[in-house]
C-alpha cells in the first residue's frame, strides 16, 4: 500500500517487511523485498536499507535488469552486495531507442535484444555469489499478440541461455 517512500518512515517499513517474514516461519513461504524500477521503492539503496533493517536473516531482494536500469542505479552498486543469498533474479532487457525515464514495462524485450550490459552484469552476479535462477519476466504485448505460449517459452529460454553463456 506504499505508494510514495517517506524517508523518515524507513524503520517503519522495515518493521512490516520483517513482520511478513516472521510469517513466514509459519506458512513456509518466504517473501522477497522486489525492487521497482519507478514509482516508490526504485532506488537500490533505499530497497537495501529496508531489507538490512528488518534485522531478519531471511530478509533478501528480488532485483531486476530493467528495473535496476529504469530506477537510475549504478551497475557498480552492485559490487557491494552479497548476492549469495539471493534465491532468483529476474532477467529480460530493454531498448535503447526509449529515454530510460520513459520506458514502461511493456518496453521490455528479450535478452540480448537491447542493450543491458550483459556481458558486465552477469560475471559481476556470479563473483557477488548468485547462484540463484533467472527467471525470464516480459510484458510486451506484442509478444503476446504475436507468439503461441509454447513459441513464447521456447524462443525466452533460447535467447536467456545464449546471454547467459555468452556473459560467462
Amino acid at each position: 500500500g506504499v505508494t510514495t517512500l517517506d524517508k523518515t518512515k524507513f524503520g517503519d517499513y522495515a518493521d512490516r517487511f520483517r513482520a511478513i517474514l516472521e510469517l513466514s516461519e509459519t506458512t513456509g513461504v518466504v517473501p522477497i523485498m522486489e525492487l521497482w524500477g519507478h514509482a516508490a521503492l526504485n532506488s537500490l539503496a533505499e530497497a537495501v536499507n529496508i531489507t538490512i533493517a528488518t534485522g531478519h536473516p531471511k530478509a533478501t531482494l528480488l532485483l531486476d535488469f530493467y528495473h535496476l536500469y529504469r530506477g537510475g542505479n549504478s551497475w557498480g552498486t552492485l559490487d557491494s552486495l552479497n548476492f549469495a543469498k539471493m534465491p532468483v533474479f529476474h532477467i529480460n532487457d530493454y531498448p535503447g531507442t526509449i529515454a530510460r525515464e520513459l520506458l514502461k514495462d511493456g518496453d521490455r524485450v528479450f535478452p540480448g535484444d537491447g542493450i543491458c550490459p550483459f556481458n558486465e552484469l552477469v560475471p559481476k552476479l556470479y563473483n557477488a555469489g548468485f547462484r540463484g535462477g533467472f527467471s525470464l519476466e516480459l510484458f510486451n504485448q506484442g509478444y503476446w499478440d504475436t507468439m503461441d505460449a509454447k513459441t513464447l517459452l521456447k524462443k525466452g529460454y533460447d535467447k536467456t541461455l545464449l546471454v547467459l553463456e555468452n556473459s560467462m
